[in-house]
């Protein structure tokens, strides 16, 4: 894999922070282990996450770079709304203006920049962000999680997230992933 992130050279956040295997992209959100400090941990590493996302959806701010003459801002506030693969973006213009699959993540109440975007999302969308209504967010999730799976469902919807519930037949969990990943190569591969 080679590190493809528009020359930001980041150390300790990740917003531009990707990996190219091949043609695909991967972003590294909640940082990379290759580069340890990027990893966010504890209460303290979400919160300057938070304020970090909130300078880079600032038009008025943005994020400095050496090899960018302006700060870097967010493409979703800008008039064109285009992402361009050679023009510097961001995961949080990916999550904010493209369909979204969150599989294999639990969405804890810690992932505060990720519960962030959500609300983010949803009140733009409220006010009239034609680019934003268009992207649509699902949450993927296993049954068996009772009271407190349906209330982060519940809250989920509130911010306009599709949840999916799948079945674990017998308990058995391969045969339960093997069927959500088939589901999604056929769902995403429609939209292609």
């Amino acid at each position: 894999a080679s590190l493809d992130n528009f020359d930001t050279n980041e150390i300790q956040h990740s917003l531009f922070r990707r990996s190219r295997i091949g043609r695909r992209l991967f972003w590294h959100v909640h940082g990379d282990i290759f580069h340890p400090a990027s990893v966010l941990l504890g209460h303290f590493g979400y919160v300057a996450a938070c304020a970090r996302i909130r300078r880079y959806c600032d038009p008025t701010l943005g994020i400095p770079f050496k090899a960018h003459a302006k700060p870097l801002t967010a493409v979703f506030r800008t008039p064109q709304t285009r992402l361009d693969a050679r023009r510097p973006h961001s995961w949080v213009d990916l999550f904010l203006l493209r369909d979204v699959h969150i599989v294999g993540l639990g969405l804890d109440y810690t992932e505060v920049d990720l519960w962030y975007l959500l609300s983010l999302r949803h009140r733009l969308q409220r006010g009239g962000a034609r680019a934003l209504a268009r992207n649509r967010i699902v949450f993927h999730d296993f049954e068996g999680g009772g009271n407190a799976q349906a209330q982060k469902h519940d809250l989920l919807r509130r911010f306009a997230v599709d949840c999916r519930l799948h079945p674990v037949p017998r308990g058995d969990w391969r045969r339960a992933w093997d069927t959500l990943l088939d589901r999604l190569e056929r769902e995403i591969g429609r939209r292609r």
